[in-house]
């Protein structure tokens, strides 16, 4: 009575009406359904929504709720696809519930620590699919020694860990409830003069599930009617239409006079063709690979016996290289109206290439004729833009889909198959070289690029009668696609260099990723040199049609340093004003010693110029090498700096290998 009198608040109010806890799980109360009360329940496994089915604890009103948590931590993972750990109250063992008119189910926490066991397996097999190192441990059961609110702290921490991983997390991940259906593969055509990869949204995965119009095969641009009675009305309209379609195509088409009408007319004697092809293949064909050496021969000896049955195609290519033969002809007095030639041929061969035959020429063919004419634009300085040309290569190559897997395209011979994997890294290097020239974006992106690198093998072990792929050699061995092989494998690196050169975005250049960057860059130029020795090494009379020499090494190693010039540059630049940058300042101007030494015998007037000096003498761009402005600029600005802070005579003790080449 006492009691009462010292708290009337209890005596007045009336006795408040305790809520009757749910028996039924959580998403049958919201969808209002009948609940079998099990776990899971019947309802939930029928819905696809097992892991989401739980059932609420009874807690005290002060405890947060489940609803509340689960919007904390949808809010924390947006990009997860997983359901939401709702079966768990992160108080729930630290605090005791409340009392209830009913006890909480004994099973209840069994209950909760399975659905953030299957959580945990989720996230497991997420991480396990993510590149790099594993970073975490799989787990084989509840740990009860492990509170909930602990594990789901760990839970968030690996989610979080594993979104940062992810390339894009953006793009959803796949369904699982099995809403999904397999990816639309795409379809070539490969016949001899025509050559188109039909893309996932082609209207050709629609028009071959008529059974009427036949059989879609690899080879035929056209449907075979092999199901369809010639003498019915419907062959009749559909070869009619075909008849039409061409008739209306000869009489659109235009008419124009070629630019160089007696090609085969501006031939010089076998003689110097012989010395201008030889140039060719012992130069630029070992480092990209257009042509398959053993067949160019062939038809290049019957061009002398048959001169007038020379497909245009063959003579397209031939006349490329011609033109970059003529960058190292050795001559000098033949050498002014061979230039003139090549000048000639490149305008032939790119009015062939883009003309009004565009259509035709998309082929293995045709991108042959594309590559050799970027590197002939390079070697012979016409005017042009060569990241432009460089573009429209690409885009040939991925429209025959060279960038896309050989087990896609089952119909291709092994000479197609091996000669589009040498193709398609070959347009890569001219993609990424133009870029790295003119400073400008990648178009392309590696990650939609799923074409594995050539066999390391050589010609003579392929043809286009070819019907066993040829066995590769091991790597130690140097075969005609040693280089292309590992300039493949620096090629991440090279791509990343170029992003970060080109810098579209205008963000501040990271000294971390430069100082990164370079030293993988470095480490491709070890490489090379490792390669070159080994080739050395080899015996010259194991039936090689190529060979590595000291232009090869020279070539590469210049080119992988100019990536790492324009990495360190900016920094080289800053480094004059802050010297915590001092080390990109000491790694440009090694570079640049490097690249310099190599027109050590570059004597003007002279008839006994090596390859790398008449390269460096007609070329642009990367091809000029020593003679490169990045490269003079860069060692102006250090003899300035140096004559400034110490005195000509102490730049001239770093720059030794230098000033030899002057007297004083």
């Amino acid at each position: 009575m006492a009691q009462d009198q010292d708290n009337p608040s209890r005596t007045t109010s009336p006795p408040r009406k305790r809520r009757r806890p749910p028996k039924s799980c959580d998403p049958c109360r919201r969808r209002k359904v009948r609940c079998h009360r099990e776990f899971p329940c019947g309802a939930c496994e029928r819905a696809r929504t097992s892991l989401q089915c739980f059932y609420r604890p009874a807690v005290a009103a002060s405890s947060p709720s489940i609803i509340e948590y689960s919007s904390i931590t949808a809010s924390c993972v947006p990009e997860v696809h997983t359901p939401p750990p709702q079966a768990v109250d992160p108080q729930t063992h630290s605090r005791p519930p409340a009392p209830t008119s009913q006890s909480q189910p004994q099973d209840q926490n069994q209950y909760q620590n399975k659905i953030i066991w299957d959580l945990q397996n989720r996230v497991r097999r997420l991480e396990e699919q993510l590149p790099g190192p594993p970073v975490s441990q799989g787990t084989t059961g509840p740990n009860p020694s492990v509170s909930q609110t602990q594990a789901l702290r760990r839970l968030h921490d690996r989610v979080l860990g594993a979104e940062q991983q992810l390339p894009d997390a953006s793009h959803p991940s796949p369904s699982v409830n099995g809403w999904a259906i397999p990816a639309t593969l795409p379809r070539p055509r490969i016949p001899p003069d025509k050559t188109k990869l039909f893309g996932p949204s082609h209207w050709l995965h629609t028009a071959e599930k008529f059974q009427v119009l036949g059989k879609f095969d690899a080879n035929e641009v056209e449907p075979s009617l092999q199901a369809v009675d010639t003498r019915s009305e419907f062959a009749g309209i559909f070869k009619g239409c075909r008849q039409l379609r061409q008739a209306i195509k000869d009489q659109e088409s235009v008419r124009l006079n070629h630019p160089v009408p007696d090609l085969l007319g501006t031939l010089p004697a076998q003689a110097v063709c012989d010395v201008l092809v030889n140039a060719y293949f012992r130069t630029f064909e070992v480092i990209y690979r257009v042509v398959h050496v053993p067949s160019f021969w062939k038809e290049y000896r019957q061009l002398w016996t048959q001169l007038q049955s020379t497909p245009t195609h063959f003579l397209m290519k031939l006349v490329l290289i011609l033109a970059l033969g003529t960058t190292f002809y050795p001559h000098r007095n033949n050498r002014v109206h061979l230039r003139r030639l090549a000048h000639t041929w490149i305008y032939a061969a790119q009015w062939w290439l883009v003309g009004p035959s565009e259509k035709s020429t998309v082929n293995l063919d045709g991108l042959q004729v594309g590559c050799l004419l970027l590197l002939a634009r390079q070697t012979n300085s016409l005017p042009g833009t060569s990241w432009l040309s460089a573009g429209s290569v690409l885009r040939m190559a991925m429209a025959i889909g060279l960038h896309r897997s050989p087990d896609l395209f089952p119909a291709l011979s092994v000479y197609q198959s091996e000669m589009r994997a040498r193709l398609w890294a070959t347009v890569l290097e001219l993609t990424l070289l133009s870029s790295l020239d003119a400073a400008m974006p990648l178009p392309f992106s590696l990650q939609d690029v799923d074409r594995t690198a050539p066999s390391n093998s050589n010609d003579e072990q392929f043809d286009t009668e070819a019907e066993t792929p040829p066995t590769p050699q091991s790597n130690q061995h140097f075969t005609d696609s040693s280089i292309q092989i590992l300039l493949l494998k620096s090629l991440q690196v090279r791509v990343e260099a170029v992003q970060l050169v080109s810098n579209q975005h205008g963000r501040e250049l990271s000294y971390e990723t430069a100082l990164r960057l370079g030293n993988e860059l470095r480490s491709a130029c070890r490489d090379i040199a490792a390669l070159f020795y080994t080739s050395q090494k080899q015996s010259r009379h194991e039936g090689r049609s190529l060979g590595m020499t000291d232009f090869h090494l020279r070539f590469l190693d210049t080119y992988l340093r100019r990536h790492i010039l324009f990495l360190h540059r900016p920094f080289m630049i800053q480094a004059r004003k802050d010297p915590r940058f001092y080390l990109s300042r000491k790694v440009c101007l090694e570079s640049c010693i490097v690249v310099a030494s190599y027109a050590d015998h570059l004597n003007l007037p002279s008839d006994t110029l090596d390859d790398t000096s008449h390269l460096a003498i007609v070329g642009r761009g990367s091809f000029k090498g020593a003679l490169s402005l990045d490269v003079i600029t860069s060692l102006g600005l250090e003899i300035v700096t140096q004559t400034r802070r110490g005195g000509f005579y102490t730049a001239r003790g770093i720059f030794s290998p230098i000033y030899r080449r002057f007297p004083t």
